[in-house]
């Protein structure tokens, strides 16, 4: 195992638990319905309910096709832009497609997700200042990018991604994604 395998390995446990610690938890309250009673008043009018945000998910580009450090950075652009439609539908097909089986944050969202709708739309992510270096030919590229998220609120988290994106048979796979967030840019 080459020592940039070794330090993107070392780095994917934290970045599980930096997207915990970056998407946070929500819980719900536990109030028993009330028994139902016969009235003559009449029916109250229905509450009205939170609509889930609507998602679509990006779509796959030629460039994404092309085995070179511009092709595994688009992948990874296009993984990204695949975190908040993961996070709305609840439908993780594309992701895990793409994720490594050893790739613990790849999991660790799929395992958040997975099967689960939600009404709360996730911050909306963009990669920036990207550096991709072909580590094996063809084969395995690190790339190192600055993240950017913009909450429904406007407020905007900064952080540094390091990945591994390797190329397998005919297609790709992100290996491993380390996000650790840092203090905003100086305007």
């Amino acid at each position: 195992m080459t020592a940039p395998t070794r330090r993107l390995l070392a780095c994917a446990a934290a970045a599980a638990t930096t997207l915990g610690l970056l998407t946070g938890c929500t819980g719900g309250s536990a109030t028993a319905d009330p028994t139902p009673v016969a009235t003559a008043s009449p029916a109250p009018s229905p509450t009205p309910t939170t609509a889930a945000p609507e998602a679509v998910a990006p779509q796959w580009t030629a460039a994404m096709d092309e085995v070179s450090p511009a092709g595994a950075t688009a992948v990874l652009e296009y993984f990204f832009a695949l975190y908040p439609y993961v996070a709305v539908t609840g439908d993780t097909a594309e992701w895990d497609r793409l994720s490594h089986p050893g790739c613990i944050f790849c999991a660790s969202v799929s395992q958040r997700f997975g099967g689960k709708q939600s009404a709360v739309a996730p911050a909306t992510p963009g990669l920036s200042q990207v550096s991709a270096t072909e580590l094996e030919p063809g084969v395995y590229f690190s790339i190192e990018a600055s993240l950017t998220e913009t909450h429904d609120d406007g407020t905007v988290t900064h952080s540094t991604v390091l990945a591994g994106v390797v190329r397998e048979g005919n297609g790709w796979l992100i290996r491993a994604v380390q996000v650790d967030e840092v203090a905003a840019p100086d305007a």
